[in-house]
């Protein structure tokens, strides 16, 4: 509903020269506020049809009509301002006291933050016996993302700002910090219960309703993104190096060769990204702040000696490691502290030597590099460690602005090129999915699809547990509180089903 503007005289106060007062009266929702102009005139100088003064010779023309104007322009301006901010106009009392030019008036008497009323809705909440403690804990990590969001944008936004295309860049932004599709879904849908429940019905306020028209996206059940050892050692051998001898692989795998495609530098770098997100089960967001000073190296002669258990030794016993390599860092979305410990070998290592090599100006290291090198593990953990004591020392002395291991990139730029990369090396089985709605509707699929950086976290503890990993073990690499949390990763493969059954089963 729009406001009216009306000049008009006040017969009801006529003074003892016979002169009436010119308001300004200003009707919104039914009610009216009297607003004076300052002046007074005679109610035979004033035209009711078109609520103006009559121009006479006899009295002051020009300056009434120019108080009269400058008042309306000043109530309009007062008003334009205000729906500028709220998206409404203000009422009766609103108006009087904006026109009192106290400018902190709009923050004293009405907070329309999202964040401010998000905290008001909480705790009404917790007032509310029937609410969950779980639902009150989805709402305060949903004004803690949101409160992320504002800051990320540099702006606070109040209710009247809220719509389709705003609570879409919330979404993307939850995308971005790398939560699971449902976790988005469930704090987009908080932002909906909330402007429904406590905006429009508690406050009664009429606020843009085009964010009804934002979709909750729901995760697929069994989303089978997780890759099999052959699509693994498939990645490694076009971005990296192969863990075997091809021509023996491709002659015992006759159905699952490892073939070579010619790949860009930009899809080599997130083919490696990938690889690293696969072999230490770091999430998207957390590899991206992979620093220099993650690494640290731990003694594991002591180690073994105080555990009496004897250390694995090669071929030949001066290969034998005495020190490993560790990454110790802190998982970006736990509230409390949550340090992830991953060891660091194999291709691993070789994968981290090869950027920082890159980093100092030296050539990559690519290809076969255990063997070109002709190192042997211990060796390349000795490698791999001087080189990172030269980049720390470039780092303090400035000739290294950055202390970030990989290139930054967005998750959703690499979304959505590593679904790219595995359609050109031909990771393109057909899935069978079914949604999470109501009909439990099928979809098929290419796998390729279906890949993300999720799935690098999904196949490492997948395939670990395959190979006989102890949960707590896995645990503390991946920085998980809970065994029932961390099983939600697991995709386990149709093969090894079978093996393990056929193994273990006589009938």
């Amino acid at each position: 509903m729009k406001y009216t503007l009306k000049p008009y005289i006040r017969l009801d106060r006529i003074n003892s020269k016979g002169e009436c007062p010119v308001n300004i009266r200003y009707t919104f929702q039914r009610k009216i506020l009297n607003v004076p102009v300052g002046i007074v005139i005679q109610p035979k100088f004033w035209n009711d049809d078109i609520d103006y003064p009559i121009q006479n010779n006899t009295y002051n023309f020009k300056e009434v009509i120019r108080k009269i104007d400058q008042k309306q322009t000043e109530i309009e301006n007062q008003v334009s301002e205000y729906y500028r901010r709220y998206m409404t106009y203000p009422n009766i009392q609103e108006l009087k006291q904006l026109l009192t030019n106290d400018p902190n008036y709009i923050s004293k008497t009405k907070n329309l933050s999202i964040t401010k009323n998000l905290e008001d809705y909480i705790e009404l909440l917790n007032r509310t016996p029937t609410v969950s403690p779980n639902t009150i804990k989805v709402f305060k990590t949903t004004l803690r993302h949101f409160t992320g969001f504002e800051k990320e944008n540099n702006k606070s936004f109040t209710v009247y700002d809220i719509n389709k295309s705003v609570l879409e860049k919330f979404s993307s932004y939850l995308y971005f910090k790398d939560l699971q599709i449902s976790s988005v879904g469930k704090y987009v849908k908080a932002i909906k219960i909330f402007l429904n429940k406590f905006v429009i019905e508690e406050l009664n306020l009429d606020i843009n309703q085009t964010y009804r028209n934002v979709k909750i996206v729901k995760e697929e059940r069994t989303k089978r993104d997780v890759l099999t050892l052959h699509e693994l050692e498939l990645l490694k051998y076009n971005v990296f190096y192969s863990n075997y001898n091809v021509e023996e692989y491709n002659k015992e795998n006759r159905g699952l060769k490892l073939t070579k495609y010619e790949l860009t530098d930009k899809e080599i770098l997130i083919g490696k990204i990938f690889l690293m997100l696969c072999s230490t089960g770091l999430s998207f967001i957390d590899l991206m702040k992979l620093n220099f000073f993650n690494f640290h190296k731990i003694d594991l002669t002591e180690l073994m000696r105080k555990n009496g258990v004897e250390l694995k030794k090669k071929a030949n016993k001066k290969d034998a490691i005495d020190h490993g390599i560790i990454i110790k860092i802190e998982r970006t979305k736990m509230n409390t502290d949550n340090e992830c410990i991953i060891p660091v070998f194999g291709i691993t290592l070789d994968l981290i030597t090869s950027e920082l090599f890159r980093i100092i100006g030296g050539v990559e290291l690519e290809g076969d590099i255990a063997e070109s090198l002709n190192l042997s593990e211990k060796k390349r953990l000795e490698f791999f460690w001087k080189v990172l004591q030269r980049v720390i020392k470039m780092k303090e002395n400035g000739r290294i602005n950055n202390d970030k291991v990989f290139t930054t990139i967005s998750n959703q730029f690499f979304n959505r090129e590593i679904k790219l990369l595995f359609k050109k090396i031909g990771v393109n089985s057909i899935e069978s999915i079914t949604k999470r709605d109501r009909n439990k509707t099928t979809i098929i699929k290419h796998k390729y699809d279906l890949i993300s950086s999720h799935t690098g976290r999904r196949t490492y503890i997948s395939i670990n547990l395959q190979k006989g990993i102890r949960p707590d073990t896995l645990m503390r690499t991946t920085g998980h509180k809970s065994y029932e949390t961390m099983m939600i990763y697991v995709q386990q493969q149709q093969d090894s089903i079978f093996r393990e059954l056929y193994d273990k089963i006589e009938n």
